[in-house]
């Protein structure tokens, strides 16, 4: 969805400088317009921000249902993961606002709040197993997600969007490795 924003966004743009080229004979759409063409700055900047939207997202999402498991689920294994990757995640928000701070991009105020309530909605009134599953199949999905994102950014234009991506990356695939032995695990339990 968002790679069709940006598309669209691609076509709005290029369509208004080409406009007033189309309307003067004499000028080029960027001279007729009096504005000049996005610089590989303002590009670069448009793709570092959709990088650090999505990944605070996902960043954020991740460090709320950890930090509902540290404390509902009653699985010991749970609990540990929980606690790993609520520090990790809330370590690497730190490192990305300041990044995002560096980009000069702030995400709307509504943005964390609105992820820790989709995070306890998702895990309300769970309980036992029940709750170890639900948040299992939620890491599962974001840390697949999230995983995506940041080998994306790895080639990113920006030094900075490279940097940080490379750095987080591994702990991103350690934990997702966690994660899927712990849903094996579950699974395992369940047949029991």
């Amino acid at each position: 969805m968002d790679m069709h924003r940006l598309k669209a966004l691609s076509i709005v743009i290029s369509a208004a400088l080409a406009l007033p080229g189309i309307t003067s004979c004499e000028k080029s759409g960027v001279e007729a317009s009096g504005e000049s063409a996005l610089t590989d700055a303002q590009i670069l900047s448009l793709e570092a921000k959709q990088f650090l939207k999505e990944a605070q997202r996902s960043e954020i999402l991740q460090k709320a249902a950890a930090e509902i498991a540290m404390t509902e689920s009653t699985n010991m294994d749970i609990q540990q993961f929980a606690r790993q990757v609520a520090r990790e995640r809330s370590d690497d928000l730190a490192t990305l606002n300041a990044l995002a701070k560096l980009k000069d991009f702030s995400p709307p105020p509504a943005t964390e709040g609105a992820l820790r309530v989709e995070a306890t909605h998702r895990l309300h009134g769970l309980t036992g197993s029940a709750l170890d599953h639900e948040f299992i199949s939620l890491m599962t999905a974001e840390q697949e997600q999230c995983i995506r994102i940041f080998d994306n950014a790895q080639t990113a234009a920006d030094p900075d969007i490279r940097k940080y991506a490379t750095e987080v990356l591994p702990r991103l695939k350690k934990d997702y490795a966690k994660v899927v032995d712990l849903q094996a695990n579950l699974a395992t339990e369940k047949t029991r």
